[in-house]
């Protein structure tokens, strides 16, 4: 598969600023597991570091079906979207290159008002394997 490149800026002028929160792993675990909320369309980011070859696994339970979470390579001042998942679920891929990534989380816009929406919580985990 090869990746398709998003320029970064779009993505992020689209939805308005991102603050990212950087993921930590603690120590002898390679699984992190974060809480958030989303309302409206402001999405929220996740970095992390990955080494080529590793596998990812990102799952994402809430309650909305509105969530999605989209996994890019940050290179250059763009990203490459890797994989996504809609409505919740699993998504696990291989990285293709060491690097910066980030897992984006988000509301898939329903048609109406954003600002509307209802707040989504959310609870989101990675897991790392060889």
């Amino acid at each position: 598969m090869n990746p398709m490149p998003i320029l970064l800026g779009l993505v992020m002028a689209a939805a308005g600023p991102v603050s990212p929160i950087e993921l930590t792993f603690p120590s002898g675990t390679k699984t992190s597991t974060v809480t958030g909320e989303i309302i409206g369309s402001a999405p929220q980011d996740y970095q992390l570091e990955g080494k080529q070859g590793q596998t990812i696994a990102v799952s994402l339970l809430a309650e909305s079906r509105n969530l999605r979470f989209d996994v890019m390579l940050v290179k250059d001042g763009s990203a490459s979207l890797i994989g996504r998942m809609s409505r919740g679920g699993t998504w696990s891929g291989r990285l293709p290159a060491d690097g910066q990534y980030t897992v984006r989380v988000s509301q898939v816009r329903s048609g109406k008002d954003d600002a509307d929406s209802e707040p989504a919580d959310f609870k989101l985990t990675l897991t790392f394997s060889e």
